[in-house]
């Protein structure tokens, strides 16, 4: 049972991470959007 238990809790852990990791790139990619978008509305003008 110990053993079921670790093994659930690196899962966890892990899925954290990856969470973590997911945050990050999608913070990374709103924020070129928006450049991207700031950039485009300059060419409008």
């Amino acid at each position: 049972l110990s053993s079921q238990i670790s093994i659930q809790r690196q899962r966890l852990i892990q899925i954290d991470k990856d969470k973590h990791e997911l945050q990050q790139l999608l913070q990374e990619e709103m924020h070129q959007r928006n450049n991207s978008e700031s950039k485009l509305k300059q060419y409008e003008v």
